[in-house]
């Protein structure tokens, strides 16, 4: 299994949101206007939510990975691309913006999703959002660190090259348990002058 950094590597921008051990949560309405993102409580039916909106599936590629007993849904359709009430639909040159839904294949129930960003100013509405509605990161990490080690492909430690250019961010939705996960792999991000905390 190829690690993270491997699997990422050509991604410059991502918003990765998981559940977090919380008790299942009670299921939204049905949803009539564009996907909100931000108020998916990854109990939703992920190919009926797709299905009822009209939003169509688009083929993977080698990066569009997921975990055993998993199948991924991806889209760029752009009643799927709205976080807090922005819009993340968009591209910059040949990278389209672009949603995976991760979901159990035994009973299609959203397990996580991604929402991948190319562009930097859609980059930057992101984290306002997120720190609009989770105000500071519980967790935060810029560049390689002294001491710091990546696996490779086969699972072998090594050390990090100084120009990893990488950021992480992890933000905590109290009231529902879902954990915002953020990594970018753009220079812009790696240094903190940069962020808009």
């Amino acid at each position: 299994m190829a690690s993270p950094k491997v699997t990422l590597i050509s991604l410059p921008l991502l918003l990765l949101i998981i559940a977090c051990g919380q008790s299942p949560q009670k299921a939204t309405k049905k949803n009539t206007g564009p996907i909100e993102l931000s108020k998916l409580l990854l109990t939703e039916n992920t190919l009926g939510m797709m299905t009822s909106q009209g939003v169509k599936r688009e083929k993977k590629d080698s990066l569009d990975k997921t975990l055993l007993g998993l199948e991924v849904f991806k889209t760029s359709d752009p009643k799927a691309m709205h976080f807090g009430g922005e819009d993340f639909y968009g591209q910059t040159g040949k990278h389209r913006n672009y949603v995976l839904f991760h979901y159990y294949e035994s009973n299609d129930r959203l397990a996580f999703y991604e929402l991948n960003v190319y562009t930097k100013p859609q980059t930057n509405a992101l984290i306002s959002q997120l720190e609009k509605h989770y105000a500071k990161p519980i967790f935060q990490k810029v560049g390689a660190q002294d001491g710091d080690h990546d696996l490779d492909e086969k699972g072998n430690m090594v050390k990090p090259k100084p120009d990893d250019n990488y950021a992480y961010r992890v933000w905590l939705n109290k009231q529902t348990g879902i954990t915002y996960f953020w990594y970018a792999m753009d220079p812009m991000y790696r240094s903190e002058r940069n962020w808009s905390l």
